[in-house]
């Protein structure tokens, strides 16, 4: 044999073949050799599927190769290599690249290879791709973001409970609206004992309904936890578990309070449009039985009854006009009292000229409009004797508003018939005393004397014009 003769490689040993074919069947598996450089000394077929290079078109080059450019930049396979010989591997979940330039997420770990002497003669690098489970995790956090903005954003309240009807869960926009700091505070608490008094019974028939397999509907009032009450538009669906029965319940609740107070004031003003009408018809009838009474001919009755009906027209027009200019209080009295007027001196009125913005005006009108027409009906007006004195006094109150005057008016009917203190207030005198005195931030009394009705008002009148 000469010498310099190139020798034939010695015989592969049975655990060489079986390395080789380990590596040849692990293609789910970026399987790299590196020398102490980090350059590919072997690339196996995993690492051609899914790097898409070939192994020779990649011996010789920096492993760093399938890293990002950012990745390259911060020095990242150089630490992973110290890594490796420091703690004898590495781990790495990043983004990495392929062939091309598309990206992949890849889990790898780099370990030091050791000759059979223990010396360090390079790095093994081992990838596997799992851009669809990255993707997957994306995609679910992303939904579960989503989803918890939708939870967020609601108005609703967006509740869990488990089958005993125990809070499990409560929506971050819900915690808002039911004033919640701290749900741990709650958590657990029995759901249907937030709700008042017929609500308790109809949030327990909801949840048997909704562990039936049914929805359970129902409204009712429940405090918010900072002690606001507010009515609940509820719904109580079951969340089926995999056999198909209810492992949960979702309970969502709406706040309709407002709605409520609408009803509310619709019923009020239902109410009042009632009252007002069958007020009015009574003074159509007094108007035409006075006027029938002093009249001395069918002409003069018919010249009588137009001119009151005319004065009652223009009453009313003054009460509903929705925009109404300054007046003095002394044109309120006139205009409100001018349809009772029978020219025979019924009213003795007395007071100084203030003015009053619209807000006051309106309400004393109305205030004034019910105490004539009650006078009417059955006290001091009712009668050909009875007349009625209505005086006030103002004077400036103290005020973050200079030109706010506090007003003592009033009402005294004398002259007519006896009065019989009703037993319960009409829907007139609880108007006066609770809805049209607070509008002008006062009080109204009346009182029920044996001489006549009487009524004192206060009020303050703020912003009043000079």
């Amino acid at each position: 044999m000469q010498s310099g003769a190139k020798q034939p490689a010695p015989p592969a040993s049975n655990r060489e073949r079986f390395l080789e074919a380990v590596l040849a069947s692990a293609t789910d598996y970026a399987i790299i050799a590196m020398d102490v450089h980090g350059l590919v000394t072997s690339w196996n077929e995993g690492a051609h599927r899914i790097l898409g290079w070939t192994e020779a078109e990649v011996i010789g080059r920096p492993a760093s190769v399938f890293f990002t450019e950012l990745d390259c930049q911060d020095g990242v396979l150089q630490r992973e290599m110290r890594a490796a010989l420091d703690q004898g591997r590495g781990t790495d979940e990043r983004w990495h690249l392929q062939k091309g330039g598309s990206a992949f997420w890849a889990n790898g770990e780099m370990m030091p290879l050791l000759d059979a002497d223990g010396a360090h003669f390079g790095f093994l690098k081992i990838l596997r791709d799992h851009t669809e489970q990255k993707l997957a995790a994306e995609k679910s956090r992303a939904d579960a973001e989503f989803l918890r903005g939708v939870l967020a954003s609601s108005a609703d309240c967006i509740k869990i409970l488990d089958l005993d009807a125990r809070l499990v869960f409560m929506s971050e926009g819900g915690q808002q609206v039911m004033e919640v700091s701290d749900f741990n505070a709650v958590a657990g608490c029995p759901w249907p004992d937030f709700w008042r008094q017929a609500g308790n019974a109809a949030a327990k028939k909801a949840v048997e309904t909704a562990k039936a397999g049914g929805v359970g509907q129902f409204q009712g009032m429940a405090d918010t936890f900072a002690g606001t009450p507010k009515w609940w538009d509820v719904q109580v669906t079951p969340i089926l578990g995999a056999d198909g029965q209810p492992e949960r319940l979702l309970a969502v609740s709406r706040d309709i309070t407002e709605a409520k107070r609408a009803e509310e004031q619709a019923r009020l003003l239902s109410d009042e449009l009632q009252h007002r009408v069958k007020n009015t018809m009574a003074m159509v009838q007094a108007i035409v039985r006075q006027s029938l009474r002093t009249a001395t001919t069918p002409q003069a009755a018919q010249k009588a009854i137009d001119q009151r009906l005319a004065a009652m027209g223009r009453a009313h027009a003054l009460l509903m006009r929705d925009r109404w200019t300054t007046s003095t209080l002394r044109s309120v009295v006139d205009c409100a009292l001018d349809l009772h007027d029978d020219g025979a001196g019924r009213f003795r009125i007395d007071g100084p000229d203030v003015r009053l913005n619209a807000q006051a005006a309106m309400s004393l009108a109305l205030l004034l409009h019910e105490l004539a027409t009650n006078a009417t009906k059955y006290g001091a007006l009712s009668t050909q004797e009875g007349w009625v004195e209505i005086d006030w006094a103002a004077e400036c109150e103290a005020s973050q508003d200079a030109k706010a005057l506090r007003l003592d008016l009033t009402w005294r009917e004398l002259g007519g018939p006896p009065v019989i203190p009703p037993a319960q207030r009409g829907f007139g005198s609880r108007l006066i005393e609770r809805g049209l005195a607070s509008a002008l931030e006062g009080n109204a009394v009346i009182r029920f004397l044996n001489e006549g009705v009487s009524c004192h008002v206060t009020a303050l009148i703020k912003g009043s014009p000079d």
